[in-house]
């Protein structure tokens, strides 16, 4: 239930992934597991946070940290600090995003979770984008791009290239943006991932636009938005990474 609600969240379908996970959690309460539920309450907090219930997002993560102390676990797993960061970072609430996502960052290198650690410094390179302070963006894509290469996670690479190419274009290298663009449509066509497709068109569109070519920019958002359109059902289940 854990595995299918999450496919749910990363396709975009809030209902099918809230009415699994709740399943899940029945089932785990029944069977007092309480890692179990608090995996599954980290997980129905993001679907809250997606659909905007902030207030609903924050109480599930609280009763996520409750469960895993009650399980005498040990530290917490950076998921949940992780998944408090994305609330903040929803909300706008960037200097508490940072801090939440710093411990989730120490606790995934604390258990050589390298995965995680790449995803978390993508995150924390998006947050210094939102903040306006781009010099300090792009290392932390750098790392999280190294790392990604390393492991051999060809998705979360270009999910980082399309963060660094919108970076690279707000600092006027339009070159290196449309390169990076370029590179994470490659990874999502190969993935077969269409809403990660159409970011990718979206972006190279954005690219084009600052360069001047508006008569290419419109034709790659309307590709962008052919893919977005498409149905949902027939979307790769690494939708995010």
């Amino acid at each position: 239930m854990h595995g299918l609600g999450t496919v749910y969240i990363r396709t975009g379908r809030s209902d099918l992934a809230r009415e699994t996970l709740l399943l899940g959690l029945t089932e785990a309460e029944n069977a007092v597991d309480l890692l179990m539920q608090g995996r599954l309450l980290n997980n129905l907090a993001i679907e809250a946070k997606d659909r905007r219930e902030f207030a609903e997002a924050r109480a599930l993560i609280a009763r996520a940290i409750l469960a895993h102390s009650e399980a005498d676990a040990g530290e917490l797993p950076g998921q949940l600090p992780a998944a408090l960061a994305n609330i903040d970072m929803a909300e706008g609430k960037f200097d508490q995003a940072d801090k939440h996502l710093q411990n989730a960052l120490t606790a995934f290198r604390a258990l050589g979770d390298r995965r995680n650690e790449a995803m978390m410094l993508n995150n924390a390179g998006y947050l210094r984008r939102q903040q306006g302070r781009l010099d300090e963006a792009e290392p932390m894509h750098l790392q999280s791009l190294e790392i990604r290469r390393e492991i051999g996670d060809l998705v979360g690479q270009g999910r980082t290239l399309g963060m660094l190419s919108i970076v690279y274009e707000k600092n006027g290298r339009l070159d290196e943006a449309r390169e990076a663009a370029a590179e994470a449509l490659r990874i999502a066509s190969t993935a077969n991932d269409k809403l990660f497709i159409a970011s990718s068109l979206a972006q190279l569109a954005e690219v084009e636009q600052s360069a001047g070519d508006a008569a290419k920019s419109v034709e790659l958002m309307e590709s962008a938005q052919a893919f977005a359109e498409d149905d949902w059902s027939e979307m790769d289940a690494t939708t995010l990474a």
